[in-house]
């Protein structure tokens, strides 16, 4: 298999604002993503978000752990046991390999790739204040407290700032 990867400006409506992407292309198939990823490994905590019923029954979060595969500034891809459904919410906690510890991040589950009975690969995009207030369906909003954060620019720094620095160091062939 053959990758290469480059990267482009995507022109928008607005002619003063552009979007940095990655392409990725993987056996002639074009991949166009926001932000740059980065292969890591880490564990993580997360809370998957469980309304209630139409019984008023079963409210609250049901805790699972998995492997962190790769980050960027728009999500993470988490290998897991469990198969998580598509379109539900995360409240989820790792660490960018033993620097800073990302904790309460709100995320939406957008893909959930099954390679085995016990091992799923689950796409998680990160949520923003205004992601959960508009799409967040308000019995989940409900269960949100004040340990859960949106992500913000703060943190969407962090970990570009991080990605970067680990990408240089890929590229000059440093370690850690």
């Amino acid at each position: 298999m053959m990758t290469v990867n480059t990267k482009t400006k995507v022109k928008t409506q607005d002619p003063n604002w552009a979007v940095q992407t990655e392409e990725q292309h993987v056996d002639g198939a074009v991949q166009r993503r926001r932000y740059v990823r980065l292969d890591i490994t880490s564990p993580i905590d997360f809370k998957l978000i469980v309304p209630e019923n139409d019984k008023g029954e079963n409210a609250g979060f049901i805790p699972f752990s998995g492997e962190v595969l790769n980050v960027s500034a728009g999500g993470v891809l988490i290998e897991s046991k469990e198969a998580m459904p598509e379109d539900s919410y995360v409240v989820m906690e790792f660490e960018l390999n033993g620097s800073d510890r990302i904790s309460g991040v709100v995320g939406r589950i957008k893909r959930c790739d099954s390679e085995t009975e016990d091992c799923h690969f689950v796409g998680v995009e990160f949520c923003t204040s205004e992601d959960v207030e508009q799409n967040c369906p308000p019995e989940c909003q409900k269960l949100l407290n004040d340990e859960c954060c949106s992500f913000d620019d703060k943190i969407r720094r962090l970990i570009n700032r991080y990605v970067f620095s680990r990408k240089v160091q890929e590229k000059t062939g440093e370690t850690e």
